[in-house]
């Protein structure tokens, strides 16, 4: 919108001055022609200084929206760090009492009762599963939004499928990193959400040849709102900027993406040139 008020004011500026010029050209007092010269200059200055306003408040957005996504990245780091610290100290919990667990299994076992022993197994088990932080990339920032958002899912009782290659993503910033698959699953959890049962996410990131390949995919129940060339968000204030930003990143390093969906699922596409 502020770039087509831009070219709406800059078009009426110069349909103006065309006029003045006209205007000038056929009054031939002096009086006539000075008063005409300095309302040409002041157009020209406040085009100017349009210019200048439009441009400062371009860079503004940007900056603003590169602060916003350095924040993100600073939560999402302080989450998994902090999560690291509870699992730890979870785990010297858990080794302290280690003994009197085996203890007690032990002597489960020597009364025969097998299924509570087989129990108290079964909860020391998960327990221990709980203490383990996922590894699913060398990519430190994927690895932290990854670990954020499937411990978020896995709470909302959603199907996620998991498959990543041997890729190398050094070449992509860690703001960018970010911004693309914090946004693709953002955008995946808010559809899946909808969905009372058999919800599913599946990301997929693999190399092929010299392109790094990313599809994610997931079940909807509603078509995503597509608007003057558009998709947008269903949550309240929100007017789809996620997908745009992935875009603006993608831009950086020559990438394209596709989006298609049918009637129960929803897909989009990311190639980006290694």
């Amino acid at each position: 919108m502020q770039t087509l008020g831009f070219i709406i004011i800059q078009l009426f500026s110069l349909i103006y001055m065309f006029s003045l010029f006209s205007y000038i050209q056929i009054f031939s007092r002096i009086e006539d022609t000075i008063i005409l010269n300095i309302n040409v200059l002041l157009i020209l200055i406040i085009n100017v200084y349009i210019t200048y306003m439009f441009d400062s408040i371009s860079k503004k957005n940007i900056l603003e929206n590169e602060v916003n996504l350095y924040k993100q990245q600073s939560e999402f780091q302080y989450k998994y760090y902090d999560n690291l610290e509870k699992k730890y100290q979870g785990s010297r919990k858990l080794a302290h009492d280690i003994r009197n667990h085996l203890y007690t299994i032990e002597e489960l076992y020597k009364i025969n009762d097998t299924n509570s022993a087989k129990e108290y197994t079964n909860d020391i088990h998960k327990m221990l599963n709980e203490l383990n932080q996922r590894y699913y990339t060398s990519n430190k920032v994927l690895n932290i939004i990854l670990n954020d958002k499937f411990d978020y899912i896995k709470e909302k009782d959603i199907d996620i499928i998991c498959r990543i290659g041997d890729v190398d993503l050094s070449f992509i910033r860690d703001i960018d990193i970010t911004t693309i698959f914090a946004n693709l699953l953002d955008n995946a959890i808010e559809a899946t959400l909808e969905i009372e049962k058999n919800a599913y996410i599946k990301l997929d990131i693999n190399k092929f040849n010299e392109l790094l390949v990313i599809n994610i995919s997931n079940s909807i129940i509603n078509k995503p709102i597509y608007k003057n060339k558009k998709f947008k968000s269903t949550k309240e204030n929100h007017n789809g900027l996620g997908i745009e930003n992935i875009k603006k990143s993608l831009e950086k390093y020559d990438g394209t993406m596709m989006i298609d969906y049918k009637e129960d699922e929803f897909k989009v596409n990311i190639v980006i040139p290694i």
